[in-house]
């Protein structure tokens, strides 16, 4: 079996083409460069290089060997990459998300370890996420069919547009998608899921997307109209000001929202207690 500091040495002389710039990339002195290549070559037991007088290239299998080198390093540093995730994973419950509403809920929750991925998954991201062991729950809009993973109803998120009180729908105990045509809204600029679906309901509407202090600045000093949820209450975080707006929702079928959270059956007797509390908050 060749090791790791052979490969290594090897795929650097591929990449830079000398035993100086080999050994300056990799930190070590040019002899050892000069030691490991010969000692790759020969427990291989196969030619990799060209000699000539004061230079050394590769020949066709030094250069497969070494595109080979550069995928088994790869895949090393994948493997423990993974099992740090594993890791990390069993000492405290991380967890991801499609958007942001059931993470709000959950940053309430102070009675357990919990670590929550900032980064919103995508529905064909989150399995994989399980799997490897990057978060011991996602939550995702449909439940994972998978037989490792098992499901569960988490809650709804109702979406609310927040309209100034002197706009005609704001008389309204609800809107539709379609009344809200051709309006401009502040919209923060991490919503996950959300994002896709205002888009795709009001196509002809303009969206002016903020980071969260910019979005605050200007939601609290204009009268631009926003959305938020049944959850927002719980962003401690976002303190907004509603003003002149009043919320309303929005009565489309596609502006309540279902979540679920997904986990793997083995981690069932782990997470059931956080997953428990999470709901209950919700509710």
């Amino acid at each position: 079996m060749l090791d790791n500091y052979l490969l290594a040495e090897l795929v650097a002389f591929a990449h830079t083409g000398t035993i100086a710039q080999a050994a300056d990339h990799l930190g070590v002195s040019q002899p050892a460069i000069t030691r490991g290549l010969h000692k790759i070559e020969a427990e291989l037991g196969v030619p990799l290089f060209i000699r000539q007088p004061n230079k050394l290239t590769l020949n066709p299998t030094g250069e497969f060997a070494a595109k080979q080198a550069a995928k088994v390093l790869a895949a090393n540093q994948a493997l423990v990459t993974d099992i740090q995730h594993f890791a990390q994973s069993q000492a405290t419950i991380t967890v991801g998300a499609v958007a942001p509403g059931p993470l709000i809920v959950l940053r309430q929750i102070t009675a357990f370890p919990v670590e929550i991925k900032p980064d919103f998954f995508t529905e064909d991201q989150a399995l994989m996420a399980l799997q490897k062991g990057q978060v011991a729950c996602v939550v995702t809009q449909k439940p994972i069919q998978n037989p490792q993973v098992k499901a569960e109803f988490l809650g709804t998120e109702n979406l609310l547009v927040n309209l100034n009180r002197f706009s005609p729908l704001a008389s309204q105990k609800q809107v539709t998608f379609k009344q809200l045509a051709g309006l401009s809204f502040i919209v923060i600029d991490q919503i996950g899921v959300w994002a896709k679906l205002i888009k795709k309901a009001i196509p002809d509407a303009k969206f002016i997307y903020q980071n969260q202090d910019n979005f605050l600045a200007i939601v609290n000093n204009s009268i631009f109209p926003f959305f938020t949820t049944n959850l927002s209450h719980f962003d401690r975080q976002r303190i907004i000001k509603l003003g002149d707006r009043v919320p309303i929702p929005i009565q489309d079928q596609s502006a309540h929202m279902d979540f679920y959270v997904n986990y793997l059956k083995v981690d069932a007797k782990r997470v059931a207690p956080l997953i428990e509390a999470w709901r209950s908050r919700w509710t």
